[in-house]
């Protein structure tokens, strides 16, 4: 991997497994996402009546979860949230203790942004299952996969681990660093948020790019941008979103256990641990 990339982990925030949190039944993730969104619309409901929905199931899964993790607050963001009448159904029955990120999608920007002190060279590449999320000088761009070219590899928790496949990982790759590399500018310093998780060397654990255990999934990407970017840090996704969390809280303002919460193609979590300031 290139030298100027670094795992960068707070301490205090773990990312947290939730896709197939078992939910009345049914895996988290075909409650709580794009697919159900998707199979919704097919049904001809209304968005309103999605919208409503999913901040049902939403409100679910945050008690299922507090059973497990006594959190004390929620910090909740991601497209999803945009839908039509779930703000408002989430706000209702949340008597305060629920955050709801204004940016949407681009919920990891200003965590992002506040890792590199908002310098004027950072860029924010928040890479999801179907979208890349690019931010940098005041500009945003959304770049959709190409599901012809990438097709989603669905995780099974209880199969055996995919084999190794390297045209997929150059696929990738060329996707991910083609999208940040038309985007910035040479030189910048990178966010790159993955969605799955990260050991210590940035190799890769499941997701739907089927890139698990890849160790040069990083340097390829990196590669591909053609930036040569003087600083990368490298980090999930949703703990990216977490930064966020921590970069809008008040200054100096001690805080309980707080659930971070994405919502996209499927859900995301961190938790972030008690802090005395």
């Amino acid at each position: 991997m290139s030298t100027a990339a670094r795992r960068w982990h707070r301490p205090e925030v773990q990312s947290l497994s939730i896709f197939d949190l078992d939910l009345d039944g049914a895996p988290l993730w075909q409650r709580l996402g794009q697919p159900r969104v998707d199979s919704l619309r097919a049904a001809k409901a209304s968005e309103n009546e999605i919208g409503a929905e999913l901040a049902t199931t939403t409100l679910a899964a945050i008690e299922a979860l507090r059973g497990r993790h006594r959190f004390e607050r929620v910090f909740l963001g991601g497209g999803l949230t945009l839908l039509d009448g779930f703000v408002g159904r989430v706000r209702d029955a949340a008597n305060g203790s629920i955050e709801i990120c204004r940016d949407g999608a681009f919920v990891g920007e200003r965590g992002g942004r506040a890792l590199l002190d908002d310098a004027s060279d950072c860029l924010v590449a928040d890479v999801g299952q179907t979208a890349i999320k690019l931010s940098a000088r005041g500009q945003r761009l959304v770049r959709e996969r190409d599901l012809a070219l990438l097709p989603l590899e669905l995780i099974d928790p209880g199969g055996a681990p995919p084999r190794p496949q390297p045209r997929r990982l150059e696929r990738a790759a060329e996707f991910i660093g083609g999208a940040i590399g038309a985007f910035g500018s040479r030189g910048d310093r990178l966010v790159l948020a993955l969605p799955c998780p990260l050991d210590d060397a940035c190799i890769p654990g499941p997701c739907t790019y089927g890139w698990q255990g890849e160790a040069r999934l990083v340097a390829a990407i990196l590669e591909r941008t053609r930036l040569e970017p003087s600083e990368v840090l490298v980090l999930n996704d949703a703990e990216l979103a977490a930064e966020t969390a921590l970069a809008s809280r008040a200054a100096g303002s001690p805080a309980g256990p707080l659930l971070v919460l994405t919502l996209g193609f499927g859900p995301g979590a961190a938790l972030v641990a008690a802090t005395d300031a």
